[in-house]
Protein backbone atom coordinates (compact mmCIF):
# COMPACT_ATOMS: atom_id res chain seq x y z
CA UNK A 1 0.00 0.00 0.00
CA UNK A 2 1.45 3.39 -0.56
CA UNK A 3 0.46 6.72 1.08
CA UNK A 4 0.90 9.25 -1.74
CA UNK A 5 0.09 13.30 -2.57
CA UNK A 6 1.63 13.83 -5.74
CA UNK A 7 0.29 16.19 -8.58
CA UNK A 8 -2.10 14.46 -10.79
CA UNK A 9 -0.94 15.21 -14.02
CA UNK A 10 2.66 14.36 -12.70
CA UNK A 11 1.34 11.01 -11.38
CA UNK A 12 -0.69 9.95 -14.31
CA UNK A 13 2.65 10.53 -17.03
CA UNK A 14 5.52 9.05 -14.94
CA UNK A 15 6.23 5.44 -15.55
CA UNK A 16 4.31 3.59 -13.09
CA UNK A 17 3.86 0.00 -14.02
CA UNK A 18 2.30 -1.36 -10.42
CA UNK A 19 -0.58 -4.08 -11.18
CA UNK A 20 -0.78 -3.67 -15.01
CA UNK A 21 -2.77 -5.98 -16.41
CA UNK A 22 -4.60 -7.14 -19.95
CA UNK A 23 -6.97 -9.82 -19.03
CA UNK A 24 -10.35 -9.91 -16.66
CA UNK A 25 -10.64 -9.32 -13.24
CA UNK A 26 -11.84 -8.16 -9.80
CA UNK A 27 -14.88 -6.30 -8.25
CA UNK A 28 -14.03 -3.49 -6.12
CA UNK A 29 -10.56 -3.92 -4.01
CA UNK A 30 -11.28 -2.28 -0.51
CA UNK A 31 -13.05 -5.12 0.99
CA UNK A 32 -10.38 -7.40 -0.43
CA UNK A 33 -7.81 -4.88 1.33
CA UNK A 34 -9.53 -4.73 4.58
CA UNK A 35 -9.83 -8.44 4.73
CA UNK A 36 -6.19 -9.07 3.95
CA UNK A 37 -5.42 -6.45 7.18
CA UNK A 38 -7.62 -8.33 9.22
CA UNK A 39 -6.24 -11.73 8.50
CA UNK A 40 -2.92 -11.57 7.47
CA UNK A 41 -2.20 -12.34 3.96
CA UNK A 42 -2.76 -11.55 0.63
CA UNK A 43 -5.83 -13.24 -1.47
CA UNK A 44 -7.40 -13.50 -4.42
CA UNK A 45 -10.50 -11.75 -6.04
CA UNK A 46 -11.75 -15.58 -6.15
CA UNK A 47 -12.07 -15.11 -2.39
CA UNK A 48 -15.44 -14.03 -3.43
CA UNK A 49 -16.20 -14.45 -6.77
CA UNK A 50 -16.32 -17.55 -8.90
CA UNK A 51 -14.00 -16.14 -11.62
CA UNK A 52 -12.07 -13.15 -10.13
CA UNK A 53 -13.69 -9.86 -9.72
CA UNK A 54 -16.45 -8.54 -11.81
CA UNK A 55 -18.11 -11.97 -12.26
CA UNK A 56 -20.90 -13.75 -10.40
CA UNK A 57 -20.10 -14.02 -6.50
CA UNK A 58 -19.69 -16.99 -4.57
CA UNK A 59 -21.25 -19.12 -1.45
CA UNK A 60 -18.53 -16.82 0.43
CA UNK A 61 -19.35 -13.50 -1.38
CA UNK A 62 -22.96 -14.00 -0.87
CA UNK A 63 -23.30 -14.42 2.60
CA UNK A 64 -21.08 -11.51 2.85
CA UNK A 65 -23.62 -9.15 1.01
CA UNK A 66 -26.37 -10.81 3.18
CA UNK A 67 -24.58 -9.63 6.15
CA UNK A 68 -23.93 -6.17 5.26
CA UNK A 69 -21.14 -6.09 2.77
CA UNK A 70 -18.84 -4.12 5.87
CA UNK A 71 -16.12 -5.19 7.04
CA UNK A 72 -17.81 -6.64 9.99
CA UNK A 73 -19.59 -8.76 7.84
CA UNK A 74 -16.12 -10.92 7.95
CA UNK A 75 -16.16 -11.50 11.79
CA UNK A 76 -20.26 -12.74 10.99
CA UNK A 77 -19.78 -15.41 9.48
CA UNK A 78 -16.78 -16.51 10.80
CA UNK A 79 -18.30 -19.25 11.96
CA UNK A 80 -20.61 -20.35 9.03
CA UNK A 81 -19.48 -22.69 6.37
CA UNK A 82 -20.35 -21.03 2.89
CA UNK A 83 -19.32 -23.51 0.50
CA UNK A 84 -20.98 -26.64 1.97
CA UNK A 85 -17.64 -28.58 2.61
CA UNK A 86 -18.00 -29.44 6.44
CA UNK A 87 -15.06 -26.72 7.34
CA UNK A 88 -16.40 -22.93 8.88
CA UNK A 89 -14.94 -19.64 6.88
CA UNK A 90 -12.19 -19.40 9.78
CA UNK A 91 -10.50 -22.68 9.47
CA UNK A 92 -10.41 -22.35 6.01
CA UNK A 93 -9.53 -18.61 6.28
CA UNK A 94 -6.86 -20.17 8.61
CA UNK A 95 -5.42 -22.77 6.91
CA UNK A 96 -5.87 -20.11 3.60
CA UNK A 97 -7.59 -22.50 1.71
CA UNK A 98 -10.90 -20.92 -0.05
CA UNK A 99 -14.32 -20.26 2.18
CA UNK A 100 -16.11 -19.88 -1.44
CA UNK A 101 -14.68 -23.06 -3.17
CA UNK A 102 -16.14 -26.12 -2.61
CA UNK A 103 -13.07 -27.68 -4.23
CA UNK A 104 -10.64 -25.79 -1.59
CA UNK A 105 -10.52 -26.82 1.97
CA UNK A 106 -8.28 -27.28 4.67
CA UNK A 107 -7.12 -30.67 3.33
CA UNK A 108 -6.84 -29.41 -0.46
CA UNK A 109 -5.88 -25.79 -0.05
CA UNK A 110 -5.87 -25.26 -4.60
CA UNK A 111 -3.66 -23.40 -5.73
CA UNK A 112 -6.08 -20.30 -5.04
CA UNK A 113 -3.55 -17.84 -3.64
CA UNK A 114 -1.13 -18.26 -7.19
CA UNK A 115 -2.76 -16.73 -9.65
CA UNK A 116 -3.86 -13.21 -7.33
CA UNK A 117 -2.27 -11.06 -10.18
CA UNK A 118 -4.78 -12.18 -12.73
CA UNK A 119 -7.59 -10.53 -10.91
CA UNK A 120 -6.36 -7.24 -10.07
CA UNK A 121 -8.49 -5.27 -12.21
CA UNK A 122 -12.22 -4.92 -12.83
CA UNK A 123 -11.80 -4.22 -16.37
CA UNK A 124 -15.21 -4.35 -17.63
CA UNK A 125 -16.01 -1.78 -15.07
CA UNK A 126 -12.98 0.23 -16.60
CA UNK A 127 -13.84 -0.65 -20.26
CA UNK A 128 -17.54 1.02 -19.39
CA UNK A 129 -15.73 4.01 -18.22
CA UNK A 130 -12.89 4.52 -20.70
CA UNK A 131 -14.44 2.46 -23.24
CA UNK A 132 -11.82 3.75 -25.94
CA UNK A 133 -8.80 2.63 -23.43
CA UNK A 134 -7.56 -1.27 -23.53
CA UNK A 135 -4.94 -0.99 -21.11
CA UNK A 136 -5.22 -0.40 -17.35
CA UNK A 137 -2.91 0.05 -14.09
CA UNK A 138 -3.65 -0.06 -10.80
CA UNK A 139 -2.30 1.99 -7.26
CA UNK A 140 -3.51 0.77 -3.97
CA UNK A 141 -3.43 4.40 -2.02
CA UNK A 142 -4.11 4.78 1.79
CA UNK A 143 -5.39 7.93 3.00
CA UNK A 144 -3.29 9.91 5.43
CA UNK A 145 -5.88 11.43 8.57
CA UNK A 146 -5.32 15.02 7.73
CA UNK A 147 -6.34 14.10 3.77
CA UNK A 148 -9.53 12.40 5.64
CA UNK A 149 -10.23 15.27 7.49
CA UNK A 150 -10.42 17.73 4.94
CA UNK A 151 -12.81 15.18 2.74
CA UNK A 152 -14.80 14.82 5.30
CA UNK A 153 -15.49 18.48 6.36
CA UNK A 154 -15.84 19.12 2.21
CA UNK A 155 -18.18 15.82 2.13
CA UNK A 156 -20.21 16.80 5.68
CA UNK A 157 -20.15 13.31 6.07
CA UNK A 158 -17.67 10.84 7.89
CA UNK A 159 -15.77 8.67 5.72
CA UNK A 160 -16.13 4.96 6.21
CA UNK A 161 -13.09 2.40 6.43
CA UNK A 162 -13.57 1.33 3.08
CA UNK A 163 -13.38 4.64 2.02
CA UNK A 164 -9.96 4.80 3.52
CA UNK A 165 -8.33 2.44 0.86
CA UNK A 166 -9.10 3.54 -2.09
CA UNK A 167 -7.81 2.27 -5.49
CA UNK A 168 -6.80 4.09 -8.40
CA UNK A 169 -7.18 2.98 -11.68
CA UNK A 170 -5.63 5.02 -14.90
CA UNK A 171 -6.33 5.02 -17.91
CA UNK A 172 -2.67 3.85 -20.67
CA UNK A 173 -3.11 4.85 -24.17
CA UNK A 174 0.52 4.07 -25.98
CA UNK A 175 2.36 7.01 -27.43
CA UNK A 176 5.25 6.58 -29.52
CA UNK A 177 6.06 3.26 -27.80
CA UNK A 178 5.73 4.62 -24.87
CA UNK A 179 2.44 4.33 -22.07
CA UNK A 180 0.79 7.99 -21.49
CA UNK A 181 -1.75 7.95 -18.22
CA UNK A 182 -4.81 9.74 -19.36
CA UNK A 183 -7.36 9.70 -16.66
CA UNK A 184 -7.56 8.02 -13.30
CA UNK A 185 -10.70 6.12 -12.32
CA UNK A 186 -12.39 5.36 -8.64
CA UNK A 187 -15.42 3.49 -7.59
CA UNK A 188 -17.28 4.66 -4.51
CA UNK A 189 -20.61 4.46 -2.20
CA UNK A 190 -22.76 6.47 -0.28
CA UNK A 191 -22.48 5.31 2.83
CA UNK A 192 -25.80 4.61 3.34
CA UNK A 193 -26.89 0.88 2.17
CA UNK A 194 -23.34 1.14 0.04
CA UNK A 195 -24.35 -2.42 -0.77
CA UNK A 196 -26.93 -1.46 -3.11
CA UNK A 197 -25.05 1.64 -5.14
CA UNK A 198 -21.70 1.70 -6.65
CA UNK A 199 -20.63 4.78 -8.80
CA UNK A 200 -17.54 4.63 -10.92
CA UNK A 201 -15.81 7.84 -12.25
CA UNK A 202 -13.54 8.59 -14.96
CA UNK A 203 -11.47 11.85 -14.30
CA UNK A 204 -8.91 13.18 -17.21
CA UNK A 205 -5.78 15.17 -16.43
CA UNK A 206 -7.56 17.93 -15.40
CA UNK A 207 -9.71 16.54 -12.90
CA UNK A 208 -13.03 16.86 -15.10
CA UNK A 209 -15.41 13.99 -14.99
CA UNK A 210 -15.51 12.21 -18.42
CA UNK A 211 -17.20 9.49 -17.78
CA UNK A 212 -19.86 8.08 -14.83
CA UNK A 213 -21.08 4.57 -14.29
CA UNK A 214 -23.21 2.77 -12.03
CA UNK A 215 -21.27 -0.20 -11.58
CA UNK A 216 -23.86 -1.43 -8.68
CA UNK A 217 -27.65 -0.23 -8.81
CA UNK A 218 -30.49 -1.40 -6.75
CA UNK A 219 -31.72 1.61 -5.96
CA UNK A 220 -33.77 2.57 -9.19
CA UNK A 221 -33.17 1.78 -12.81
CA UNK A 222 -33.96 5.29 -13.91
CA UNK A 223 -30.48 6.45 -12.10
CA UNK A 224 -28.87 4.81 -15.18
CA UNK A 225 -30.28 6.59 -17.67
CA UNK A 226 -27.61 8.66 -19.47
CA UNK A 227 -30.20 12.12 -19.29
CA UNK A 228 -29.16 11.72 -15.51
CA UNK A 229 -25.68 10.44 -15.45
CA UNK A 230 -24.64 12.99 -18.18
CA UNK A 231 -24.98 15.85 -16.08
CA UNK A 232 -22.26 14.71 -14.39
CA UNK A 233 -19.56 15.06 -16.87
CA UNK A 234 -17.00 18.06 -16.92
CA UNK A 235 -18.18 18.57 -13.28
CA UNK A 236 -15.20 18.61 -10.47
CA UNK A 237 -14.68 18.74 -7.07
CA UNK A 238 -15.20 22.50 -7.47
CA UNK A 239 -18.72 22.34 -8.88
CA UNK A 240 -21.68 22.55 -6.62
CA UNK A 241 -23.07 18.99 -7.08
CA UNK A 242 -26.74 19.35 -5.16
CA UNK A 243 -30.04 18.31 -6.71
CA UNK A 244 -31.92 21.03 -7.97
CA UNK A 245 -28.99 23.13 -8.37
CA UNK A 246 -26.83 21.57 -10.97
CA UNK A 247 -27.46 17.93 -10.82
CA UNK A 248 -31.58 17.45 -11.49
CA UNK A 249 -32.70 14.51 -10.15
CA UNK A 250 -33.32 11.24 -12.03
CA UNK A 251 -36.89 10.58 -13.83
CA UNK A 252 -40.08 10.57 -11.38
CA UNK A 253 -38.28 13.08 -9.05
CA UNK A 254 -36.06 10.44 -7.33
CA UNK A 255 -34.23 13.33 -5.23
CA UNK A 256 -33.27 11.05 -2.10
CA UNK A 257 -32.05 8.02 -4.59
CA UNK A 258 -30.46 10.57 -7.37
CA UNK A 259 -28.49 12.44 -3.79
CA UNK A 260 -26.68 9.13 -3.19
CA UNK A 261 -25.22 9.07 -6.28
CA UNK A 262 -24.34 12.58 -6.15
CA UNK A 263 -22.52 11.83 -2.61
CA UNK A 264 -20.68 8.94 -3.61
CA UNK A 265 -19.28 11.15 -7.04
CA UNK A 266 -18.43 13.99 -4.85
CA UNK A 267 -16.72 11.84 -2.29
CA UNK A 268 -14.38 10.09 -5.35
CA UNK A 269 -13.91 13.62 -6.96
CA UNK A 270 -13.09 14.59 -3.25
CA UNK A 271 -10.46 10.83 -2.38
CA UNK A 272 -8.28 12.12 -6.12
CA UNK A 273 -8.28 15.88 -5.08
CA UNK A 274 -7.21 15.32 -1.72
CA UNK A 275 -4.29 12.15 -2.89
CA UNK A 276 -2.76 14.26 -6.51
CA UNK A 277 -3.18 17.44 -5.96
CA UNK A 278 -0.33 19.80 -4.60
CA UNK A 279 -2.79 22.61 -3.61
CA UNK A 280 -2.97 22.76 0.22
CA UNK A 281 -6.68 22.50 1.06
Amino acid sequence: MLNIKVNLRSLLIIAFSIFTYYSSSSALPSYKRLWEVKYGYTTSCTLCHSKGGGSQVNSYGQDFQRFGMTPSAFVSIEKRDSDKDSFTNIEEILAKSNPGDFASNPQKTTDWLSRIEESMLPLNELKKIFPDINKFSALEGTLFPEQGKIIEKDLNKKLTEVDSVPTFYFAIKDQNGKPLRTGVALFSSPNKNPEKLIVGIGVDLSGKIRNIVLIKNKLSKTLAEQTFLNQFKEKTYESALQINKDIQPAAGNLIVESDQVVEAVKKSLLIIRAVFSKEKN
